[in-house]
C-alpha cells in the first residue's frame, strides 16, 4: 500500500495543488458579499429548498438550470446549519439561519459552497489524469493533469458557485465509460456512460451532447465472433438509463409541467432558430466561420485556456495523436468537436469561458500529447534527454509571462485580493447617503436592502400579478367552456402561460415576505431602492425572454409605464429624460386607483441617486445600440451631461467595470463633473 502511494505521489501532488489554487477563491476580501450575479443566484436557489416558516420544498420553481448542483449545495448548507445550531449555538431554529442569510451574513455559506466547487475542480483534475493515462500512458496523464491544474478558467470557475465544475466531472466519468465501450463493447459500459451523461444533464443540460460521442463509440465497438454482442435495443435502453439518471438528479424537470411549457419550449425555439439566424450567434449576421473563430479566440485568451496551451493542444491533435489508437483519437476529437459546435454555433449565446469547462479536460489531454511529441522530436534533433526537455517546456508554460496560463493565474489571484468596486461603492453609499433615500439600482449592481415602504410596494406589485394571473386563468377557462369553436390549442397555451406566471408570482410572494420580515434585523442603512433592467443584452429585439431570467418585478424603460400597462403621459415627454425618472408629476395621482402603488416613485418623492456600472452608462455610445435603443441612449446622454457623479474605478486588471453614483438632486446645465475615488471611499 505504501509503495502504491509512493508511486502515485506525482498525481497526488498535482491534485493537492489543484485544490489549493481553487480553494483560495473561497476567501476573497468581498466576504460576506458576492458581486457575481450567477453565484448569488445559485446560492440563493440552493438555500430556498427550505423555508424556515413553510418547511421543505424541493421544487426549484426555476428551470434555467437543472437542480442537482443546487441539491448538493443545499446538503452542505444543511450541515452548516446543524453545526451552527447544535455545536456553536448560533441558531435556535431554521428561521434564524434564514434571517442571517437574507441579511447578507453569508460569509460561511459562500466559503462552504466555493470549497465544494474547489473539490469538484480538483476531482476533475484527477479524472483527467485517469483519462490521459488510458489514452497515452502515465506521462500523458500527469501532463494533462498539470495543464488542467493551472488552466486559468478552470481555476476561476472552480472558485465560484456555478454548476460548470460538477458538470465537467460527470462528463469525464462518462468519457471513461465511453472508452470502455470502444475497447470492450460491453452493455454495462454503455449503460454506465448513459447514467453519467444523465447526471450531467441534471446539472447543466449541455452534457447531454455527450450522447453523440457515445453513439460514435457504439458504432466503433468491437464485435468479436462468439462474444455477446450488444443487443439492437441498446441505444433505446441507454437513453432510458440517461433519462432515469436525469430524473434522479433533477426530478422536477419531469414532474413540474412549467419546465416543459416554458423553459424547454424556449430552449427548443432557440436551438431551432439558430439554424435560420437568431440572437448572439446569428449565422446570417456573422457566418459560421466567424463564430468558430470567435470561439477559438476566447479559448486562447490568457484568462481562459491560454494560447501556449492552445497551440500545444492543436499540435497534439495533429502530430501528437499519430501512433495512438485510432478509435481513442476519434473519441477525444469527437468530444471536442461536438461541444465546440454546440457552444460556438448551436447556441443562443456567444461562447463563454465557463461554457468551455466541459472541454478543458480534453484540451489538456491534447496539449499533453503535443508536448510529449514536440519534446521527443526536439530532443532527437538536439541530442538532449527527452525528460529534461519535456520538463523545460512545462516550466516555460507555467511561468507567468504575458499570455501564459501562469500570467492568467497571477491576475486571478490579484483579483481575489483586491476590494471590488461594488463593495467600495456600497461603503461610499452607506457613509454618504442618508437612510431612506430613493435610489435607482441600475441592473442591481449593488447589494442594497429596501425600506419597509419599498417592501410593501414590492409585495403589492406581486399581489397585483397574482390577481392578474388568476383572472387570466378564470377568463380563459370560461372562454373555452362557452365557445364550441374556440381554438383549443391556443387556449391551452394561454392557460399554461397564466398558470406559470401564477406559480412564479406566488414563489416571489413567499420569498419577499420572508425577506421583508428578516430585514428588521439588518444592521446597515436601508434605502428606498428599486431596480431597473434594460434590453441591451440581446440583439434580436427590445424584450427579455423569461428563459434569460427576466424578472417581472423590475421596471423597464421607456417610462412612463404604470403597472406595465403602457399608460402614456404627455407631461413627462416635456421633461428632460432623467427628470422623467426622477419625479412624478401631479397628474400621476389621478391615475392611481385607491391606494394601489403602481408607480415606482413612492408618494411622489424624487429619485436622488442613480447607480450604474460602466457596462451600462457607456454602453449606448456604440452606434448599433444608439440606433436600436435611442431612448436609452438619450437618457444616458442626459445623465452624463447634467448630473455630477462619483466614480469608483475597477479594483484590478481583471475587474471589468467601474461604477458611477450619479447625484440627481441638482441638474447642471453648464456641464457635470465626475469625481474619481481612486483609493476607495
Amino acid at each position: 500500500m505504501n509503495g502504491g502511494v509512493v508511486r502515485r505521489w506525482p498525481i497526488l501532488a498535482v491534485v493537492a495543488l489543484a485544490f489549493v489554487l481553487r480553494a483560495m477563491g473561497a476567501f476573497d476580501v468581498a466576504l460576506p458579499y458576492s458581486f457575481y450575479g450567477d453565484e448569488i443566484n445559485n446560492v440563493e436557489r440552493s438555500v430556498n429548498f427550505y423555508d424556515g416558516r413553510g418547511g421543505f420544498d424541493l421544487n426549484p420553481h426555476w428551470f434555467n438550470k437543472p437542480a442537482l448542483g443546487y441539491y448538493l449545495n443545499f446538503f452542505t448548507f444543511g450541515c452548516r446549519y446543524l453545526v451552527g445550531r447544535h455545536l456553536l449555538g448560533e441558531y435556535q431554529s431554521p428561521a434564524d439561519f434564514g434571517d442571517d442569510f437574507l441579511n447578507y451574513e453569508r460569509g460561511p455559506i459562500y466559503v462552504i459552497a466555493r470549497l465544494l466547487q474547489a473539490f469538484y475542480g480538483s476531482l476533475g483534475v484527477l479524472l483527467t489524469w485517469r483519462i490521459g493515462r488510458r489514452l497515452g500512458g502515465e506521462r500523458i496523464g500527469i501532463l494533462a493533469a498539470v495543464f488542467l491544474c493551472i488552466c486559468p478558467a478552470h481555476v476561476t470557475f472552480s472558485q465560484v458557485v456555478k454548476n460548470d465544475a460538477l458538470a465537467s466531472v460527470f462528463l469525464c466519468l462518462s468519457f471513461l465509460a465511453i472508452l470502455d465501450v470502444v475497447e470492450r463493447g460491453r452493455l454495462r459500459d454503455h449503460l454506465l456512460a448513459s447514467a453519467w451523461i444523465g447526471l450531467g444533464f441534471a446539472t447543466k443540460y449541455t452534457p447531454l451532447a455527450m450522447m453523440a460521442v457515445l453513439g460514435l463509440a457504439h458504432m466503433l465497438r468491437p464485435r468479436p465472433e462468439g462474444s455477446r454482442a450488444i443487443a439492437p435495443g441498446t441505444t433505446a435502453l441507454g437513453l432510458g438509463v440517461c433519462v432515469l439518471a436525469a430524473f434522479v438528479g433533477s426530478p422536477y424537470n419531469f414532474l413540474d409541467p412549467t419546465w416543459a411549457s416554458t423553459n424547454l419550449s424556449q430552449v427548443l425555439s432557440h436551438v431551432g432558430r439558430m439554424v435560420f439566424g437568431a440572437g448572439e450567434v446569428d449565422p446570417n449576421k456573422y457566418g459560421i466561420p466567424y463564430l468558430i473563430w470567435y470561439g477559438l479566440r476566447i479559448t486562447l485568451a490568457e484568462s481562459c485556456f491560454s494560447w501556449p496551451l492552445g497551440l500545444l493542444a492543436m499540435a497534439g491533435l495533429t502530430i501528437g495523436a499519430r501512433g495512438r489508437g485510432r478509435n481513442r483519437v476519434l473519441m477525444l476529437a469527437a468530444w471536442l468537436g461536438v461541444f465546440y459546435f454546440l457552444f460556438a454555433v448551436a447556441s443562443s449565446q456567444r461562447i463563454r469561458p465557463n461554457h468551455l469547462m466541459l472541454v478543458y479536460p480534453a484540451l489538456a489531454i491534447a496539449a499533453a500529447w503535443g508536448t510529449e511529441r514536440i519534446a521527443g522530436r526536439l530532443a532527437a534533433r538536439w541530442h538532449l534527454r527527452p525528460d529534461r526537455l519535456l520538463a523545460g517546456i512545462v516550466l516555460l508554460v507555467i511561468l507567468p509571462w504575458p499570455g501564459s496560463p501562469g500570467s492568467g493565474l497571477v491576475h486571478r489571484m490579484l483579483e481575489l485580493r483586491g476590494k471590488p468596486a461594488a463593495l467600495r461603492a456600497m461603503e461610499w453609499v452607506w457613509a454618504n447617503v442618508p437612510a431612506g433615500t430613493t435610489i435607482v439600482n441600475d441592473h442591481e449592481v449593488l447589494i442594497l436592502k429596501p425600506t419597509v415602504e419599498r417592501y410593501r410596494w414590492i409585495l403589492h406589485r406581486i399581489d397585483l400579478g397574482v390577481e392578474r394571473a388568476r383572472r387570466g386563468i378564470a377568463t380563459e377557462r370560461e372562454k373555452a367552456a362557452q365557445a364550441a369553436d374556440y381554438d383549443r390549442e391556443e387556449s391551452e397555451r394561454i392557460l399554461r402561460h397564466h398558470e406559470a406566471m401564477l406559480e412564479e408570482w406566488l414563489d416571489q410572494r413567499k420569498r419577499f415576505d420572508f425577506e421583508a420580515r428578516a430585514a428588521r434585523r439588518y444592521g446597515r442603512p436601508r434605502y428606498d431602492v428599486f431596480v431597473v433592467e434594460k434590453p441591451w443584452q440581446t440583439e434580436d429585439g427590445d424584450t427579455l425572454a423569461p428563459y434569460f431570467g427576466y424578472n417581472p418585478l423590475w421596471e423597464v424603460f421607456p417610462l412612463p409605464l404604470l403597472d406595465r400597462r403602457n399608460i402614456h403621459l404627455a407631461e413627462l415627454d416635456r421633461l428632460p429624460p432623467v427628470e422623467r425618472y426622477r419625479r412624478t408629476p401631479e397628474t400621476l395621482k389621478g391615475l392611481q386607483p385607491g391606494n394601489r402603488l403602481l408607480h415606482p416613485l413612492l408618494d411622489g418623492r424624487p429619485v436622488d441617486y442613480w447607480i450604474a456600472s460602466e457596462e451600462t452608462f457607456d454602453n449606448y455610445d456604440k452606434p448599433k445600440k444608439r440606433r436600436e435603443f435611442p431612448m436609452w441612449a438619450e437618457f444616458f446622454d442626459d445623465l452624463r451631461r447634467h448630473y455630477d457623479a462619483v466614480e469608483i474605478p475597477a479594483g484590478s486588471s481583471n475587474e471589468r467595470w467601474s461604477i458611477r453614483i450619479f447625484d440627481l438632486r441638482q441638474r447642471r446645465e453648464n456641464g457635470a463633473t465626475v469625481r474619481r475615488l481612486d483609493r476607495g471611499p
